[in-house]
């Protein structure tokens, strides 16, 4: 069972709004393959940024937002990763992008694999967010469904949210999270 309130998600630049100068958050999707010396997908160096993040969701009346890059990527929320729904296909952010190639993803991941759905790695236009039947934060062991993004509201289903969070929780999806990733070429 659900507990608590669905987040409710702004999106935002908030590297401009918050006046902040952070060249790992704004910056174009292919950076993550071009500029190594960035240290893409270390969360914890990112914590100020992160922080002030958050304080900006708090003035905007919001639970999380939703970063992307400067040509319009998706890239993550500033504690979770973002998984889109369309029919039985979920899609993610590559992490070659820059971002932290998150143990939750897989683990939904691997959930989805499990029960026959089809799941993807991919630079992910920002637009497409908007198109998607569902959106899901994933952080901590927790996939998290996401009922609104800036006025546009999603459905979810709070069966298959508990199912999978007890999946996640009783170790079925573990072994086949491990081996999960991208397997294209990033483009």
């Amino acid at each position: 069972m659900l507990k608590g309130r669905i987040p409710v998600i702004s999106v935002f630049a908030p590297v401009r709004n918050l006046r902040c100068n952070d060249s790992a958050r704004m910056h174009e999707s292919l950076v993550g393959t071009a500029q190594q010396r960035l240290l893409h997908g270390a969360k914890t160096l990112s914590y100020a940024f992160n922080c002030a993040v958050h304080r900006e969701c708090d003035r905007r009346g919001v639970d999380d937002a939703i970063l992307f890059t400067e040509d319009g990527c998706t890239l993550e929320c500033p504690n979770s990763s973002i998984v889109v729904r369309y029919g039985d296909t979920l899609i993610t952010p590559d992490p070659r992008i820059g971002i932290l190639h998150g143990t939750s993803q897989r683990e939904l991941f691997a959930w989805a694999l499990q029960e026959g759905q089809h799941t993807y790695y991919k630079k992910l236009p920002f637009a497409e967010l908007r198109e998607a039947d569902r959106l899901y934060m994933v952080h901590g062991g927790w996939v998290i469904p996401v009922n609104e993004l800036d006025g546009q509201t999603y459905d979810y289903d709070s069966t298959e949210i508990e199912t999978v969070n007890t999946a996640i929780h009783t170790g079925r999806t573990h072994d086949d999270a491990l081996a999960i990733g991208p397997s294209s070429d990033y483009e």
